[in-house]
């Protein structure tokens, strides 16, 4: 899933705030190896890539919010993004065979 995509589905859920998300207590960093992994605790801290954060996203309206109930949202997303990609019932495809 494009970072861009990740971004616009927090802002749908909570709003824009002022600030980035460089800036929230939700936001972690660490080091792995080589590599800088960062990653918000709203959003989901998988081993997956599919998590990884952008720091100068402009923040969700979540900024500084304890993520107390709010649970995997990658997840949700995951499954939103498949459903919204699907074909509305009785609706034509097009395929095209390559």
């Amino acid at each position: 899933m494009k970072s861009i995509e990740k971004i616009t589905f927090m802002h749908r859920l909570f709003g824009i705030a002022d600030g980035r998300c460089k800036d929230c207590t939700n936001f972690r960093r660490w080091r792995v190896g080589n590599k800088t992994v960062r990653k918000c605790r709203l959003y989901g801290t998988s081993h997956s890539e599919a998590t990884d954060w952008n720091a100068s996203f402009q923040a969700c309206g979540m900024l500084n919010c304890p993520p107390d109930g709010v649970g995997n949202l990658y997840l949700k997303n995951r499954r939103w993004t498949q459903a919204e990609n699907r074909p509305l019932p009785g609706q034509m495809e097009m395929r095209i065979d390559v």
